[in-house]
């Protein structure tokens, strides 16, 4: 959401170069209990994995949320369907506490 116009064609180290840039900047911004989640398709989900590795460090990575964007029962992709995008998910540091979000509802599905 940083671009008004985004560009999904930029040349790979241009891109890997403006996350670089955000992603230490995000850091830096974060509290020590804050986290940073990054919404990713799987043509550079790898390699912003190792970029925030580097940035936030490895001992810093909570999950990767796997997450359907697509629900259609047609199977027609050429090699594999891409109904699915990734989420990355990194803490700033130990502080970093997963806020639970726990209902009635929820409650009563596990009794």
């Amino acid at each position: 959401q940083a671009f008004e116009h985004y560009d999904d064609s930029l040349e790979h180290s241009v891109w890997l170069g403006m996350m670089r840039e955000r992603l230490v900047l995000i850091k830096e911004l974060l509290s020590p209990e804050g986290s940073v989640w990054v919404h990713l398709d799987d043509a550079e989900m790898a390699y912003c994995k190792v970029l925030m590795d580097e940035i936030f460090g490895r001992q810093n990575f909570v999950a990767t949320v796997v997450w359907e964007k697509a629900d259609s029962p047609r199977n027609d992709a050429a090699e594999f369907s891409s109904r699915h995008d990734s989420i990355l998910v990194f803490k700033k540091s130990t502080a970093f506490r997963l806020q639970r979000l726990v209902t009635e509802e929820t409650a009563a599905h596990y009794r």
